[in-house]
């Protein structure tokens, strides 16, 4: 609870009901918002050189990645590129997974431990793998 007291204090919009483990690393408060009831696991990073946006009722397991930014490997001089990552309403990403600048983990979707997800996850499906690939539909009573 005061880690989010503080987290709001440095500039973050954290929702209600927000568990947020003291593990968890964040680079910079005002790039990040998290909506209602939704929870951020262990040892996660959320590595916000841009905009990092997780919706309500969102899990992120243990050890879960979200890096904004990345090197621009067509240069010689490798300098920083960033984009934001979005993680909407009801989405799940299980344990010890990355996802990279620029995705979207849409509505409902749900990212398999240990993925990878390097382009946009569509709503409502089972991914995994690294790179993460569409396996099944989820479907919730």
């Amino acid at each position: 609870m005061f880690r989010v007291y503080l987290l709001r204090m440095f500039g973050a919009n954290i929702g209600k009901g927000v568990k947020l483990d003291p593990n968890v690393i964040i680079f910079d408060p005002r790039l990040l918002s998290i909506g209602d009831n939704s929870w951020v696991g262990p040892s996660c990073e959320l590595y916000s050189f841009d905009q990092i946006t997780i919706e309500s009722d969102v899990a992120l397991a243990q050890h879960v990645k979200l890096y904004t930014v990345s090197h621009d490997i067509r240069s010689s001089s490798f300098p920083t590129i960033h984009a934001p990552i979005l993680v909407k309403n009801q989405s799940w990403i299980a344990a010890d997974t990355f996802v990279g600048m620029g995705v979207v983990i849409n509505q409902g979707a749900v990212l398999g431990a240990r993925s990878s997800a390097f382009k946009s996850i569509p709503e409502w499906t089972v991914n995994v793998g690294s790179p993460a690939k569409t396996i099944g539909i989820r479907v919730v009573n």
